[in-house]
C-alpha cells in the first residue's frame, strides 16, 4: 500500500468479516490496525478455521491491498522462494470472485502449473533478479524494469533459494520492512 498519512491511515476501517451469520444474522468482524508502514498482520489461525472476507469502510481513503509474504530474516531484496510460492496462493486467495470461478482457478492450480507465470512488482527498476542457486541464469526482468516472472512452478528449485534483487545504479531503494 502506498504511504498513508497518519490521519487517513487512522479513518480507514480494514476488518475481517465471516462469511457465515452467527445465528442472530450478524457476522463476526475481526478489526485489522495499519502499522506506521501501512501493514497489517492476519491471523492466521482464526483464517484457517473459518471462511472470511478481507473488507475496509468505504467511507475510509482508497487502496490497494497487495499481499507480502517474507520469511523472518528476509527482505523484498533477498528472500526464500519458498515466500514467493506461499504469496502466490495467497494473493489467488484474496481475490475477490465469485464461487464458481473460484472453483475453476483452484482446479487450474495457477501456483503449480508451468503455464502461469507469477510476476513481481518491486518498488524501483530492476538492474538483475535471480535465483541463488549454482548455474542458474538470471530471471527475466521485463523491459520496463518494474517486474520480473518468478519461477515458481519449477520443483527443481528448492523453497529454501534465495530470490536476489539488484537495483540500477544510482536508484536507492528506501529500507525494506522487518
Amino acid at each position: 500500500m502506498r504511504a498513508l498519512a497518519p490521519e487517513r491511515r487512522a479513518t480507514l476501517g480494514l476488518y475481517l468479516r465471516d462469511r457465515k451469520a452467527a445465528p442472530d444474522g450478524h457476522h463476526r468482524t475481526i478489526p485489522l490496525a495499519l502499522d506506521a508502514a501501512n501493514r497489517f498482520e492476519v491471523p492466521v489461525e482464526t483464517l484457517v478455521a473459518g471462511d472470511w472476507d478481507l473488507r475496509a469502510d468505504r467511507s475510509g481513503p482508497n487502496f490497494r491491498i497487495e499481499p507480502l509474504v517474507l520469511s523472518p530474516g528476509s527482505t523484498l531484496e533477498d528472500r526464500r522462494l519458498g515466500d514467493l510460492r506461499l504469496q502466490c496462493h495467497v494473493s489467488i486467495a484474496f481475490i475477490r470472485i465469485g464461487a464458481p470461478l473460484r472453483l475453476m482457478v483452484s482446479a487450474l492450480h495457477p501456483c503449480s502449473n508451468k503455464s502461469f507465470k507469477f510476476y513481481v512488482r518491486p518498488a524501483r527498476p530492476l538492474r538483475d533478479a535471480r535465483v541463488e542457486e549454482a548455474g542458474r541464469p538470471p530471471l527475466a526482468v521485463l523491459r520496463h524494469q518494474f517486474s520480473y516472472a518468478v519461477p515458481i512452478s519449477d520443483r527443481r528449485i528448492g523453497n529454501e533459494a534465495r530470490l536476489r534483487l539488484d537495483d540500477l545504479p544510482g536508484d536507492p531503494r528506501p529500507p525494506a520492512p522487518q
